[in-house]
């Protein structure tokens, strides 16, 4: 008898389960970012995602898809530079305007050239400098930065997809960047998110000063 209760509870809770990750799936848009570069790029950065130094910009170039089951509204872009291993990571750049929304299963193609003018220090948008976001040590395998994309559900629910630039290494040589998906989860905290390998690597370069 004791054992018939127990099988019917653990159903119950499995079924319990299953229906609230069904529910919160229905309800969740999933944005992807696709970076591709556009004609006239400089090399620097990973391809869709460039520095370029004759202009003080930065360039982010792609195509942005919501592969979720509903509307994606109020779509911004934020940069966060993990600079210390024990405090949260500069907001590099804040609030960046994307796309008021975009429709469960629509891809628009989307670029911004962000310069100083488009960011202002008591304004939405904080920056350290637009160079600022390749300014890591060369030295280390990880660059430091999360490149979120973020946006809201109909009911006001946060999402948000984070990716990082890593350094491409064929038999020791640097041959370039990649922009790398990390995850797609609810609303991003920052050192909820702080990777162990990056802050195992700026706990040695702590160290060294």
């Amino acid at each position: 008898m004791a054992g018939a209760v127990v099988t019917a509870i653990v159903g119950s809770l499995v079924t319990y389960l299953l229906s609230r990750r069904r529910e919160k799936a229905e309800r969740t848009p999933h944005l992807l970012f696709e970076f591709s570069d556009l004609p006239e790029h400089e090399n620097l950065g990973a391809v869709g995602f460039r520095n370029l130094q004759s202009k003080l910009e930065l360039l982010i170039s792609g195509t942005i898809r919501n592969v979720g089951t509903v509307l994606a509204r109020d779509i911004k872009l934020d940069i966060y530079h993990f600079r210390s291993s024990k405090m949260p990571p500069v907001h590099e750049i804040s609030g960046i305007h994307v796309l008021d929304a975009l429709q469960k299963g629509e891809a628009l193609q989307w670029s911004k050239s962000i310069r100083l003018a488009d960011l202002t220090v008591d304004g939405p948008n904080y920056i350290s400098g637009t160079t600022g976001i390749f300014s890591d040590d060369t030295s280390t395998k990880h660059y430091h930065y999360h490149v979120v994309f973020s946006c809201k559900n109909p009911l006001g629910e946060e999402f948000s997809t984070i990716y990082c630039m890593e350094k491409t290494v064929e038999n020791n040589v640097f041959k370039g960047n990649k922009m790398v998906l990390i995850r797609q989860l609810g609303k991003y905290e920052p050192m909820a998110q702080f990777p162990a390998e990056w802050r195992a690597e700026i706990e040695a370069r702590e160290a060294t000063l």
